[in-house]
């Protein structure tokens, strides 16, 4: 398995697994890792955990350069919009996780 998809799945189980209510103890052990890392992994927000892409996308703001991803604008591009969602996703797959 590719090392960066290891570390995505671990870094989602161990916040599953806590979210669930169970001990950093009893995730270790589940997961056969040190306690330490248990909850340096818990620790992180997404934003903090520095192997994780955010491939979210919306609406690019003109004036402030920012992307709203609540932005609702129904301005009949679906289609290219998943197309583009698509495209990306294969190549991103292809430079990062194949």
């Amino acid at each position: 398995m590719n090392v960066y998809l290891a570390k995505f799945m671990t870094y989602y189980e161990i916040h599953r697994m806590h979210r669930e209510g169970h001990s950093i103890s009893h995730i270790s052990k589940h997961l056969v890792l040190d306690r330490r890392t248990v909850s340096k992994y818990l620790s992180m927000s997404e934003q903090d955990y520095e192997d994780l892409y955010n491939l979210g996308f919306g609406d690019k703001n003109v004036d402030t350069g920012e992307i709203d991803d609540n932005t609702i604008s129904n301005n009949g591009d679906s289609e290219k919009v998943l197309a583009t969602v698509v495209v990306t996703l294969y190549a991103f797959t292809d430079k990062h996780i194949l």
